[in-house]
C-alpha cells in the first residue's frame, strides 16, 4: 500500500520549498493564510483551496506572504462521490440512508443520540 503525504506547511514570505507528491496523484492545497506561487504561475489565497492532477515527482510552491496551508495527496477514488451536510457516499440515496440510520442512533453509543433533524 502506497502512502499519500498529508502536510501542514509553514512559509515565511519569499521563502520556496519543493514538495513531493506521486505521478498520478491527485493532489490538494487548502490556504489557510497567506497567500502562495505555485511553479504554473498561479497564485492561491488565503481560503481557497486547489485541486490538481499530478504529472511529476514534486510541486514547487513559493510564499508571496508568509503563509500555511495542508497539503494532502492520493489516489483518484475513479468513483462518484456526493455530499450533503456531515455525510460523503457515492450517491445522493445512500447520503439519506446515512442520515436514517443517524436518526436511528445506529453511529453513536446509546443515550447519546443528538437531535438529527437538521441537513436532510
Amino acid at each position: 500500500m502506497q502512502q499519500s503525504p498529508v502536510l501542514d506547511v509553514q512559509l515565511t514570505a519569499g521563502t520556496k520549498t519543493v514538495l513531493p507528491v506521486s505521478e498520478g496523484e491527485t493532489t490538494l492545497l487548502y490556504i489557510r493564510s497567506g497567500r502562495l506561487q505555485l511553479n504554473s504561475g498561479e497564485m492561491i489565497e488565503a481560503q481557497q483551496m486547489a485541486v490538481m492532477s499530478n504529472h511529476g515527482e514534486h510541486l514547487e510552491i513559493q510564499a508571496v506572504q508568509d503563509s500555511a496551508f495542508l497539503l494532502l495527496s492520493g489516489q483518484p477514488l475513479n468513483e462518484p462521490i456526493y455530499g450533503r451536510g456531515y455525510f460523503v457516499m457515492n450517491t445522493f440515496n445512500e447520503v439519506l440512508q446515512a442520515y436514517e440510520d443517524l436518526k436511528q442512533g445506529h453511529f453513536i453509543a446509546p443515550n447519546t443520540k443528538p437531535n438529527a433533524t437538521d441537513e436532510t
